[in-house]
């Protein structure tokens, strides 16, 4: 069983460590890079836009 596991770890760390010389990985890299600036980009507007509601909300209560 042990075995078993570090065998898969070790499959992944040679997997992870051949340069992405295939189109597919590039793309594959290419997909997680734009996944992450797309939600960084929602998680930005959702900071701004409850930044915002809180400066209008305190500035109706004076």
């Amino acid at each position: 069983m042990q075995e078993e596991k570090n065998k898969e770890i070790l499959l992944k760390d040679i997997e992870n460590q051949i340069p992405y010389s295939k189109p597919f990985g590039v793309y594959d890299q290419l997909k997680k890079r734009i996944f992450r600036f797309i939600l960084g980009v929602i998680l930005l507007g959702v900071i701004i836009e409850s930044i915002t509601l809180l400066v209008v909300y305190f500035k109706d209560k004076k």
